[in-house]
């Protein structure tokens, strides 16, 4: 009987791992962010949402979940094409810090409004995660379409995410 997986599927040498490792690795970064942040601010979300909720377009929580949990794995699929991308490596490495950044960003954008109660950091946080998001697009197309494409729906996200934190910064 043959083995489903063998040793090269996973790496190729001990150095280098291989593309279908990439991109697991890629989407469990991507997906443990969004994970790590939901456990640590969903104290504060329910508070949020009965607060907030003067809004018939805020998403509920089960919409909210699913949602960026479809939207990290494309995240994740998006960095490993520009990851497994071989040309100019000292500008892909550039694109990937950039990405990493607005991980970063994008895992305290939820703390700051459902743990520390702050709308304002938030608005700039999610303003600042927005103008980096579009760089980073634009920096991925120049090595692949397809991941700046994935990106998108991440953009239509976040921005529809700032203009209801406006709405809740300016309703205090």
């Amino acid at each position: 009987m043959t083995p489903i997986f063998t040793k090269s599927c996973v790496m190729t040498s001990t150095k280098t791992m291989s593309s279908f490792g990439k991109l697991l690795l890629a989407i469990l970064l991507c997906e443990v962010t969004g994970v790590a942040s939901a456990i640590i601010s969903n104290s504060g979300i329910r508070l949020w949402l009965e607060r907030y909720d003067q809004s018939s377009w805020i998403p509920n929580e089960y919409l909210l979940s699913n949602v960026w949990m479809v939207l990290y794995m494309l995240m994740g699929i998006a960095l490993w094409l520009i990851w497994k991308n071989h040309s100019s490596r000292k500008k892909r490495n550039s694109a990937i810090r950039l990405f990493v950044i607005q991980l970063i960003l994008n895992f305290w954008s939820s703390l700051l409004l459902l743990s520390f109660h702050s709308p304002i950091l938030m608005v700039i946080n999610i303003l600042v995660l927005l103008t980096l998001l579009i760089l980073i697009a634009n920096r991925f197309s120049e090595f692949s379409k397809t991941a700046a494409l994935l990106l998108m729906p991440y953009i239509a996200w976040i921005g529809f995410a700032s203009v209801l934190n406006l709405q809740i910064w300016m309703a205090q």
